[in-house]
């Protein structure tokens, strides 16, 4: 494959023309407003903003690389649209800093491939507005500091390139940013990283297959996907094609995925190293317009909406470096779609990471709602999470995730945090081994590395929608077989089912973190959130006793702190090859009824999938 970069649109060509701008300074639907009032707004606030400087957090420039991207994307933007110099002069005054620092540490390539896509915009967009001596100086900075150094293979600074995770995502997006920008001042340098971009994206694109559950879990999928669509975009603005990047099976279905797993208060299913609170996601903008379905972006413009109206635009969540770009994205046409069916109640996907969903209902954000997830502890940002769920109903998060630590408070107190191996010191931070999650444990033992929880059943039968979770080899050293289903109960109620055979004679805990205040009595756990209040009922074919234990505080020194956190444990005592099985029903007080609780009868079921991970409907 080679490109042709002999007739290159003239500046401004990186997701924008001298035409596309002219359209946006003419769109007038509410969205539109309001995002253009959004980007005017924050280019005003970081006109006497503190440009960056070259400090490092850790190992990480990170930081000081998403404020200059943060600042040079709207000033050049709220420039374009307004004409206003005083935003160009800004955003060159930014870009000039930046092109002094001594390096955009290449040792952490995501810092050098955040500033180079802000440097790039930069340069781009602010073509016609900076002098010769300025545009010389920012052109040298994008290739001496950005390009060059992702060809220097002595250092292994550049394993990125050929990588299955958001890492080859954000680095070739950020190269090819830097490439399209100044390809006139050196066209093989720059077709030969837009080819190398081309030639090895769709490696990453694997992690989107067979369904669209990205392995990394969905706060990475914000990250990775959005430079991904951002070359998408730059590739499509300069060649007028995508290269057919978008093509692999499950990247599309990708953004309803996104859906999915956004619960309906609002929170993400925060599995993997996720948060739970949950930003306007720009590249959904792009989605919906490439599929044509404003549903991928109901929850997006629920918070654009109400930003709008609150008069902040600080990206509904404080993430605003790639804000810009969503009205670069945004099609006003959407507005108009009125047949668009709604997703599915019940969902799952397949895939490195499978996870399953069931909800009462769209729209409402009291609705029920849980959702559970297999995969595995060695996939990138995994955690010792296999088979955790998260449920919610009456407009709170009942059984939640902690979500993530800050890597730096790791990594500085010596931490391993990159080794998944299974003596790894990364399990021994709390929020990510076997002890701060809504799982099975063991006689207190760590979740395998090399197991695979998979989906072998689910049902979206109104009846009783229902998903399976085979766990067993997470279990491999501990137990023989390993069953794991939630339901979805006609009259509004949640079972949540264990079956297991255990190798050796011990006990089981059964354990869910939750942020309400929890009293337990009986085989009753009752949970109150202000004036919510939901009741969990165990029940199982050997005894068990019930415990409530704070975990507020640190467990160890480089621990963060978990405010408001309490974990719920059910205790059971299991023998050596014993069938055991344990059911725990929550019931709120809209629920209709109390009825018998359904059998699942979770032994009996066997594996639908085939061998390529492909579920058989």
């Amino acid at each position: 494959m080679q490109i042709d970069l002999h007739q290159l649109p003239s500046h401004p060509r990186l997701m924008l023309s001298r035409e596309r701008i002219a359209g946006l300074q003419s769109q007038s639907d509410s969205v539109s407003l309001g995002l253009k009032q959004c980007v005017i707004s924050n280019a005003e606030s970081f006109l006497a903003a503190k440009s960056a400087r070259y400090e490092k957090e850790g190992r990480r420039l990170l930081n000081m690389s998403r404020l200059v991207l943060t600042h040079v994307a709207s000033l050049g933007l709220a420039a374009l649209l307004t004409g206003n110099r005083r935003y160009a002069a800004r955003a060159i005054v930014e870009m000039k800093a930046a092109a002094e620092f001594p390096d955009w540490n290449p040792s952490h390539f995501l810092d050098t491939a955040e500033m180079t896509l802000a440097l790039s915009l930069g340069y781009d967009w602010l073509h016609d507005w900076m002098t010769p001596a300025e545009r010389e100086a920012i052109s040298r900075a994008i290739i001496e500091k950005g390009l060059n150094p992702s060809f220097d293979e002595s250092t292994g600074y550049n394993w990125w390139i050929g990588a299955d995770n958001n890492w080859s995502q954000v680095c070739h997006g950020g190269m090819t940013a830097g490439a399209l920008a100044i390809a006139e001042l050196d066209p093989e340098l720059a077709r030969t990283i837009v080819e190398r971009a081309i030639s090895n994206l769709p490696v990453a694109s694997e992690s989107y297959r067979p369904d669209g559950a990205y392995a990394e879990g969905p706060m990475y999928w914000e990250y990775g996907t959005s430079f991904h669509v951002i070359l998408l975009s730059m590739l499509e603005s300069v060649f007028g094609d995508r290269f057919q990047l978008d093509e692999t099976p499950g990247f599309l279905e990708s953004a309803r995925y996104i859906a999915q797993v956004t619960g309906p208060g609002g929170q993400f299913f925060n599995y993997a190293d996720a948060d739970a609170e949950r930003a306007l996601m720009p590249a959904l903008f792009w989605f919906a317009r490439r599929l044509g379905d404003p549903n991928v972006l109901r929850h997006d413009l629920s918070l654009a909406q109400r930003a709008f109206e609150e008069g902040h635009c600080d990206g509904a969540g404080g993430k605003v470096r790639l804000l810009p770009l969503a009205l670069l994205w945004w099609q006003p046409a959407l507005l108009r779609v009125q047949d668009a069916p709604l997703p599915p109640l019940d969902w799952m996907a397949c895939g490195h990471n499978p996870v399953a969903v069931h909800r009462a209902a769209w729209g409402d954000p009291r609705a029920t709602y849980v959702a559970i997830k297999g995969g595995t502890p060695s996939s990138n940002h995994g955690q010792m999470d296999s088979g955790s769920f998260v449920f919610e109903t009456d407009g709170v998060r009942w059984a939640c995730d902690l979500g993530r630590q800050e890597y730096n408070s790791l990594e500085s107190a010596g931490i391993d945090l990159w080794n998944k191996s299974q003596e790894s010191s990364r399990w021994g931070a709390f929020r990510l081994g076997s002890f701060s999650h809504n799982i099975l444990l063991f006689s207190k033992s760590p979740q395998r590395v090399d197991g695979m929880g998979e989906i072998v059943r689910f049902s979206a039968d109104p009846a009783m929608p229902h998903t399976v979770v085979e766990l067993s080899s997470i279990y491999a050293d501990q137990a023989a077989t390993v069953l794991r289903g939630v339901a979805l109960l006609p009259d509004g109620r949640i079972l949540l089912q264990d079956e297991w055979i255990a190798r050796e004679d011990g006990d089981v805990e059964w354990r869910m973190v939750t942020k309400a205040n929890a009293t337990a009595s009986g085989n009753e756990v009752v949970l109150e959130k202000g004036d919510k209040r939901l009741a969990l009922t165990a029940d199982a074919s050997i005894p068990f006793t019930i415990e409530i234990d704070d975990i507020f505080l640190p467990r160890a020194p480089f621990d963060s702190p978990n405010p408001e956190a309490r974990m719920i444990v059910i205790r059971c005592p299991c023998r050596k090859a014993e069938p055991a099985r344990l059911r725990v029903v929550a019931t709120h007080k809209s629920c209709i009824g109390r009825g018998d609780t359904p059998e699942l009868r979770l032994e009996n079921w066997s594996k639908p999938l085939s061998g390529d991970g492909k579920w058989k409907r």
